[in-house]
């Protein structure tokens, strides 16, 4: 019988490659084979990707029960069985695999002369990329979500949830891999199944906890005891301090090899598709770029990166700094790691002003600077529309006319200022602000109501988003008082970062200075909608009543605050 091998003759794994070809169309009713390389070296020849027949009288994820010897026969490639309906469905999810694994490039077996399932000039390859990202990281950053209740379990020196909790850390980190590493969700419980499926894909990631290594493979049963302990009420061996070190790093180690693993898919993707390399410069006129700001000669360089990455992101018409603050935070990152180093820390309040505003810009600028910069450098970005300058209310008018000066200007495209009728110093509108104060505190005193209503009764993931809503509305008060500015992004962490660029009151009540005043930070501004996915009394009751008293002390001193600079300017507009 003829067979449609499409491999070139002088191709180094010609005779292997067709010799495992005839033996699976002997099998499997197949439709195409495929052979590519794997993303990393080391693992083995590479892999081989069957896409079977509409015809055949098996489902696809069954083929595996009935030619695994074929598979083991043959460790020297690794193998994929689809079929044509879950490539396109996850070619829509963004799946990167079948781009990298199944195009005509790769095509070494067809049952007809025309037979690719994937075409990558059919491809829109800008949104498959951003649907990637999107479907990556949804999944990506379950494993920190999981890892909040670490810090928790280590306080409460409870050894055997925390090393819990990492294995959910791991199977969740392992299970976002295996996507665009193997083309499916491989859900295993165990992790050692996990990487042994792993193993076949990636020499770094599948070899985390490397079998030869006595050591390694005893942390590796420590993490499957305490999932036995917690899921089936197994009793196991007190887990060591060491052990609970080891596996930390373990964390940290696998998390850092998956996002580098899915940036280098990224760019294989890239490279196939014809797409610009995103960490390709980007230049920006000189003229563009402001160089005479009245800060450091290091802050104009940051600030001069930062304006990179946000051109890079989004079409910018201006942008401007109106503050900044630095300091010096460890080199660490690890739970259990101490270093004595310091690296310097620049938290920036930015302007920055846009032809279109993105659903979420902020939050994910926010999160690509720290990002490209190693988490040195964090904003706070006050985003707004150009043309929306055109039609504000005073108080706004008042806010816009403070900061948008040439000493302030980071960088500009086109003349914007005309948007703003800056040669009249606007008034500021104080029977709207001290309304404004009024409500806001109202909301924010109903909210600690039902708060203290809670009490002592346990739901303890409740109290703490009514103490989230409450200091969001204090904020939005003081803000609105002291700058006579109104947001359009309210997360609570945002929002006293907003505060502390003028008041030193946050700073003092919500200090973010030891590894517990962060944590209770953090707990601070969980999102309301968390409360779906945690337990109710998720939140441990010693940290909720500490909250608790500093929301109150806020609430009254932000009142008094607010009030005060209200009067004052008051009357300074009665003496002029």
């Amino acid at each position: 019988m003829y067979h449609n091998i499409l491999i070139q003759k002088n191709h180094p794994l010609q005779l292997q490659v067709e010799k495992v070809v005839e033996i699976l169309i002997g099998f499997i009713e197949t439709d195409s084979i495929y052979f590519s390389e794997h993303l990393e070296e080391k693992v083995n020849l590479g892999i081989i990707t069957i896409i079977i027949s509409k015809n055949s009288p098996h489902y696809w994820d069954d083929i595996y029960e009935y030619s695994w010897k074929i598979f083991e026969a043959y460790p020297e490639f690794s193998f994929r069985v689809y079929n044509a309906e879950w490539v396109k469905e996850e070619l829509s999810e963004g799946n990167t695999f079948f781009v990298m694994h199944c195009s005509e490039h790769e095509l070494v077996y067809s049952y007809d002369d025309n037979n690719s399932v994937v075409l990558l000039k059919k491809i829109n390859g800008k949104r498959l990329i951003k649907k990637t990202k999107e479907t990556f990281y949804l999944h990506f950053k379950e494993s920190g979500i999981i890892g909040r209740d670490l810090k928790f379990h280590l306080r409460c020196e409870n050894s055997t949830m925390a090393v819990y909790t990492m294995y959910q850390q791991l199977r969740s980190l392992f299970i976002s891999v295996s996507w665009f590493l193997t083309g499916e969700w491989i859900v295993e419980h165990s992790l050692e199944m996990q990487l042994k499926h792993l193993r076949m894909f990636s020499s770094s990631v599948g070899n985390a906890f490397d079998p030869e290594k006595e050591e390694e493979w005893f942390i590796l049963e420590q993490l499957e005891n305490a999932r036995g302990a917690i899921q089936c009420n197994a009793e196991i061996e007190p887990i060591s301090e060491e052990t609970l070190k080891a596996v930390s790093a373990k964390v940290d180690y696998v998390e850092k090899e998956i996002a580098r693993l899915f940036q280098q898919s990224i760019a294989r993707c890239k490279e196939k598709l014809g797409i610009p390399d995103d960490n390709q410069e980007i230049r920006i006129p000189v003229a563009e770029i402001n160089s005479i700001l009245d800060f450091p000669d290091n802050i104009n360089k940051t600030l001069a990166e930062i304006s990179l990455i946000i051109n890079e992101n989004c079409k910018t018409d201006a942008i401007y700094c109106f503050g900044y603050r630095n300091s010096s935070k460890p080199n660490s990152t690890g739970v259990f790691i101490k270093n004595e180093s310091q690296n310097e820390y620049n938290h920036f309040y930015l302007i920055v002003l846009t032809e279109k505003q993105k659903k979420k810009a902020v939050r994910k600028l926010s999160e690509l600077i720290r990002d490209k910069t190693n988490s040195n450098t964090t904003v706070t970005l006050l985003l707004h529309k150009t043309a929306s300058l055109k039609e504000i209310e005073a108080n706004q008018h008042y806010f816009f006319y403070q900061t948008l000066i040439p000493e302030r200007l980071v960088y500009q495209k086109q003349e914007i200022l005309s948007y703003v009728n800056l040669e009249i110093r606007p008034q500021r509108n104080l029977v709207n602000s001290r309304i404004y104060l009024g409500y806001r505190q109202k909301s924010a005193f109903l909210f600690l109501e039902a708060h203290a209503a809670i009490g002592k009764k346990g739901e303890t993931m409740v109290s703490i988003v009514l103490l989230n809503q409450a200091v969001e509305h204090i904020c939005l008060g003081l803000i609105n008082s002291i700058l006579g500015y109104c947001p359009n992004h309210y997360s609570v962490e945002y929002l006293i970062n907003l505060c502390d660029n003028f008041t030193t009151l946050t700073l003092e009540i919500f200090p973010r200075n030891t590894e517990h005043e962060k944590e209770l930070f953090q707990i601070l501004c969980y999102r309301p909608n968390l409360v779906r996915y945690n337990e109710i009394d998720a939140v441990y009751y010693p940290d909720v009543q500490i909250l608790s008293k500093r929301c109150k002390e806020f609430q009254v001193r932000a009142n008094e605050l607010g009030r005060q600079e209200l009067e004052r300017i008051e009357k300074m507009n009665i003496n002029n």
